[in-house]
């Protein structure tokens, strides 16, 4: 079973890192405040501009939950 984490804040920090761990196999939720950019995340479009993101969001969004809500976002994580 993977690990599941959870990245705090899905900006220019966050999002890259959410990208390569859902690259790499991790269950990986976001907790977000803006729900523009949590709209966003959920069609694969980046709401950052950032050559790596807008390159592997397409590919991996569906693998990623994002949400405004810390108790879903933080919600059986393991790492």
């Amino acid at each position: 079973m993977p690990d599941k984490v959870c990245i705090i804040g899905l900006g220019y920090v966050g999002l890259p890192l959410a990208c390569l761990c859902a690259e790499k196999g991790f269950e990986t939720s976001g907790l977000e405040l803006d729900e523009k950019k949590i709209l966003m995340i959920k069609q694969g479009k980046s709401p950052i501009r950032d050559h790596f993101v807008e390159e592997k969001l397409p590919l991996v969004y569906e693998k990623i939950f994002a949400a405004k809500n810390p108790e879903e976002a933080l919600k059986n994580s393991t790492a």
